[in-house]
């Protein structure tokens, strides 16, 4: 019997967060033609409804867009701990549900009261959600709205109570949620936990190296250093500014290429250090880059790392997290997450040859080749689900 993922099939996307984690995934079902194993939930918007409704979404103003995203999301927050979701009822054609958000698992908690299969969840938050929920609500509008939606805490509370397995991709990926919520540690006493490393599909950089230093009059002689990601302190955004400001006095050859919206935090005021903004293509930074820089505080198990690996360049990343796992890899150097560690980290990097550097890009390409392509991610899916079955048998 297939097994329910509980997410829209039309939300799946290259992107960060579930919705790319199940991209990644079904294109590998795909791939294997083990597809019909899962099964998603519907999509969203469907029949000429849903037709008309993109049609006319494309072609309104971006400013509209923006607008109406606000107001949506303002009224999501404001009912969610009261939400339940209108495809609840389907997991009762399944033995078994997994959930990629506790939010999901929560707003099915109605039905979840009667359900007899067994409950799965897999939460990609860098932290507890429920504090990474208010973060965000606070920085969108501000800490007394934040504080009006309720006690967020009440989700994570019930999703992670109720959910029979508890699927991490790492051992240390449990880490960011045992520092960031007391309670987590008492949960997991008795709670199924099993881990399952992730894939990607191969990025395809869209730009050469060399037309990307053109667009951004970055010397082909330059060190160029890339961060790709949110800007702000979890994903350790401040650290990286702290190291990179004296680098960029004592070492004139460096480059920070920078690509990600710029709140809440920003850049540096500096003609080496730039800011891209967002990109649908961040994987032709990476190629134009001679190092990736991963400085998060706390991390669960980021895809970029994932995405530097297959372009195949040196990795300078925290020692925190999921990024642990990567200890023993010869293209990956682990630093601890203060800036001045990641001062330290870059300046060795910048100090080695040509040779060096491409030695670890291979090293990390070959990483990915042998244990993160979505083909190998979508095996390690299946034999999870065997191993599910197997013991409930």
């Amino acid at each position: 019997m297939s097994t329910l993922l509980f997410n829209p099939i039309d939300r799946l996307r290259p992107v960060g967060g579930p919705c790319g984690y199940l991209y990644n995934l079904q294109s590998g079902l795909e791939s294997l033609g083990a597809s019909d194993r899962v099964d998603f939930l519907p999509p969203c918007h469907t029949g000429a409804f849903g037709f008309i409704r993109s049609k006319l979404w494309d072609k309104a103003p971006l400013s509209l867009r923006e607008r109406y995203r606000r107001l949506k999301q303002k009224s999501d927050y404001e009912t969610l701990l009261s939400a339940q979701s209108s495809n609840a009822s389907l997991i009762f054609n399944y033995a078994q549900v997994h959930f990629h958000s506790p939010v999901s698992l929560y707003q099915c908690r109605e039905e979840l009261s009667k359900y007899e299969g067994t409950v799965i969840l897999t939460s990609h938050s860098p932290c507890a959600c429920h504090i990474e929920l208010f973060d965000s609500i606070s920085t969108e509008y501000g800490e007394r709205f934040a504080s009006e939606c309720g006690d967020l805490s009440v989700i994570d509370e019930y999703a992670f109570n109720r959910a029979d397995i508890l699927v991490f991709p790492t051992e240390y990926s449990v880490e960011p949620y045992l520092n960031s919520w007391p309670r987590f540690a008492e949960i997991i006493k008795n709670k199924r936990l099993m881990y399952l490393l992730t894939g990607i599909k191969e990025p395809s950089p869209k730009v050469e190296r060399s037309s990307v230093r053109e667009l951004y009059n970055i010397p082909e002689s330059a060190f160029v250093v890339c961060y790709t990601g949110r800007h702000n302190e979890i994903k350790g955004y401040d650290l990286l500014k702290e190291a990179a400001e004296p680098l960029l006095e004592s070492h004139p050859n460096i480059v920070f290429l920078v690509a990600g919206k710029q709140a809440p935090l920003r850049g540096i005021d500096h003609s080496r250090w730039i800011e891209a903004g967002w990109t649908d293509d961040p994987h032709s930074l990476m190629r134009a880059s001679d190092l990736f820089v991963l400085p998060n505080r706390e991390t669960y198990f980021d895809l970029v790392l994932l995405e530097a690996l297959a372009v195949g360049i040196p990795v300078l990343a925290t020692r925190t997290g999921g990024n642990k796992w990567f200890s023993q890899q010869d293209g990956i150097i682990l630093v601890d997450p203060n800036p001045s560690s990641l001062k330290r980290g870059i300046c060795q990097l910048v100090s080695k040859d040509k040779e060096a550097l491409q030695k670890m890009g291979l090293s990390n390409r070959a990483l990915y080749e042998r244990e993160f392509t979505n083909e190998v991610f979508a095996c390690r899916y299946l034999k999870l689900l065997e191993e599910i079955d197997s013991r409930n048998a």
